[in-house]
Order: C-alpha cells, then sequence, then structure tokens
C-alpha cells in the first residue's frame, strides 16, 4: 500500500488486497489528519492559506515533522515568525532517506526548538544532493536549538552538516552525534556557516574533500563557546572545529584525529585553512572524555 499527500493533506491510497484494512485505515488516518489541522495545540497546521496560523506549534510525531519539511519545501510556509517545539523524542528509523528542511530558494525562516529532545537515526543517502542535513537552508531569520541529533548517519553532495547544510541565521545549543559524509564544505554542526553558531556539540566522524571540520565545514560568520570531539578526514582545508575559515571562531573546543590525503596530519588541527588567524581566539584543545 501507498500513501501520498497532496498540498491539501488529502490521503490518497493506492491499490491494496484488502479492503477492509482500507477502509480501516482510511479512517484512522483521516481522524488523524483531521485532528493535526482542526487543533491547533496539536500542530497548528490549519490556516496556512488564510494568514491565521497558530504562532506556537508542537511536534511529537515523525509524520509532523516531515509535513513541516513539505510545507517549507513546496513555500507554502516558511514559518517566519512561528515557532516550532519538539514534544517528544522522536525515532526517524523508519524513513529510510530524510529530505532537509528548506532549500536556497526557499529557506526555513521559523523557530526551531528541539526543547532538548532526541531526534534519533535520521538517515540520508543522498550523494548528488546538495545542502543536506536535518535542516538543507536555514534562513537569515531562522533559529534552530536546542536539537539533539543521535546516531545520525548523513551522505550528501556539498555543503553537508548534521543540524544544517548551510546556516543564515542561528545554530545554538544543538548537538549531533554520528557520521556526516559528503565533497566540498561538510561539517558535523552545519556545512557552511554565514551566521552565528552558539554552544553547539559535535562527536562522531566527518568526511569530505575540501573544506571538511568535526563543526563548521566553511565559516563566514561567527563561531563561539562549541565543542567538537571528532574524527575528521578531508583532502584540504581540514580541522577538528573548522575546515576553512573566514569568519570569527572564539571560546571552542576540540580533540580528535584529521587526517588529509589519506595520511595522519598535525596532532588536533584545529582549523584546517584560515584567512585571517586574529579572528581565532581563545579556543583550547580538549580532552576526549570533555
Amino acid at each position: 500500500m501507498c500513501i501520498t499527500l497532496d498540498k491539501s493533506y488529502k490521503i490518497w491510497y493506492s491499490k491494496t488486497k484488502s479492503w477492509g484494512l482500507l477502509s480501516f485505515l482510511k479512517s484512522f488516518f483521516s481522524a488523524m489528519f483531521s485532528l493535526a489541522v482542526s487543533d491547533r495545540s496539536l500542530f497548528g497546521m490549519g490556516g496556512h492559506n488564510s494568514g491565521s496560523a497558530a504562532s506556537n506549534l508542537t511536534i511529537t510525531m515523525a509524520w509532523q515533522l516531515v509535513q513541516v519539511a513539505s510545507l517549507v519545501n513546496n513555500g507554502i510556509d516558511s514559518f517566519s515568525g512561528k515557532t516550532i517545539t519538539l514534544g517528544n523524542d522522536i525515532d526517524l528509523s523508519r524513513r529510510a532517506t530524510w529530505t532537509p528542511i528548506g532549500s536556497p530558494a526557499r529557506p526555513f525562516n521559523g523557530i526551531f526548538d528541539g526543547n532538548g529532545r532526541v531526534l534519533s537515526h535520521l538517515t540520508i543517502n543522498a550523494p548528488d544532493s546538495d545542502d543536506a542535513g536535518l535542516f538543507g537552508v536555514v534562513g537569515t531569520s531562522g533559529v534552530v536549538k536546542n536539537v539533539k541529533l543521535t546516531d545520525a548517519d548523513i551522505t550528501g553532495g556539498d555543503v553537508v552538516g548534521g543540524a544544517a547544510g548551510v546556516n543564515f541565521g542561528v545554530l545554538s545549543g544543538c548537538e549531533v552525534s554520528g557520521c556526516v559524509r559528503g565533497g566540498n564544505n561538510v561539517g558535523g554542526i552545519t556545512g557552511w556557516n554565514d551566521g552565528k553558531v552558539e554552544s553547539c556539540r559535535a562527536s562522531g566522524h566527518v568526511e569530505g574533500v575540501r573544506g571538511a571540520g568535526g563543526l563548521v565545514g566553511a565559516n563566514s560568520g561567527q563561531v563561539q563557546n562549541c565543542a567538537a570531539f571528532v574524527s575528521v578526514r578531508g583532502r584540504e582545508s581540514v580541522g577538528v572545529l573548522i575546515g576553512f575559515n573566514n569568519g570569527s571562531v572564539t571560546d571552542n573546543r576540540a580533540r580528535g584525529p584529521v587526517t588529509v590525503n589519506d595520511a595522519p596530519a598535525r596532532c588536533n588541527v584545529f582549523v584546517g585553512e584560515c584567512t585571517d588567524p586574529s579572528c581565532v581566539s581563545g579556543n583550547a584543545f580538549a580532552a576526549l572524555e570533555n
């Protein structure tokens, strides 16, 4: 059986061998979506066309998170002026591959508060797709905070990160553990930061080509009070914290093996390449157990 959703949140069913099962599922899912659309305290999805959607939304199930991605990516709602809060831990292991929230043309511009809840087993297997992560692109008005990703397994093209492929807004208090792989500009938290990354933490493994960093692949914004305990592999501009830096990097800590061109680099290369070393200050290598 196949279930797909159109923009009006109607449910269409393909052929099934059991019409009794079909009838039950149709009634069940129709009731669930009717509740989600009408009860704004649950999800706040009603009223998009009229502009009356609730400004505070709560997500407790994986399909609701999928709907957020669909609304943003289809240009229905950037969630500007709205706050989305995770109400439960969510296991994403049943989704073969995740579709990132937001794109260069349609970034996410709301506030996403992970609320300390855990999103586990986020999987992306899209080596030909750029801007990969839980969020594809966080816009200038976007804020992603207090998100915890565990056992993430992400493979993308260029500009790949755990929390966000590209960040033009704010990433605050986010934690990512797992493996993040891609081409150019790959980081444990974000592949490319042109906004602010603060109080974030990454652990696991990061692998890229040029611009591979345990926390941020390429930085032209601000990175402060973060930590990375990551093994990093790449060919050029590879660092345990940041691969390529053209921004401000202050009061961070990091530690982990760095491999460049298949040969171990100097132990714990903090920033792989930096256009202005004076912008990097107050950072320290830390013990792995920290």
